[in-house]
This record gives C-alpha cells, structure tokens and sequence, in this order.
C-alpha cells in the first residue's frame, strides 16, 4: 500500500507539472503559465477569505451537520 501510494503520488505530481512545460511551449505560453499559477493562487485565496467570512454560518443546515 505504501509503495502504491509513493509511485503514484510521484507520477501524479510529475505527470501534472509537465503540463507546465507543454503550456509554456506554446505561443504566448510564458504569459499562460503566469495565468495558471495566478489564477490557482487567486481561487484558492477568495475561497480561504469567504471561508473566513461566510464559515461561521450555517447556509444549509442539512448539508453540514457537524458544523459548529
């Protein structure tokens, strides 16, 4: 199970981290590969702030039961 989860966590990163190169590959792919890391960075910071602002509210009770 180890050694499964080890390989593939391996592919998986190595797998996925070569689009990078392919994408900047392309034409204007300098300016697509900023777009990608900028856009994850932007998602995932707007995701953490409404976390932060609307988390502490149950919007649908049902669906989190054990929110506190």
């Amino acid at each position: 199970m180890d050694i499964s989860l080890t390989f593939f966590g391996v592919f998986y990163i190595a797998f996925l981290l070569s689009f990078i190169v392919f994408t900047r590959n392309l034409n204007n792919g300098f300016f697509f590969v900023w777009l990608i890391f900028i856009g994850a960075f932007s998602t995932d910071t707007m995701a953490y702030f409404a976390g932060r602002f609307f988390g502490k509210h149950k919007l649908m009770p049902l669906l989190a039961l054990k929110k506190q």
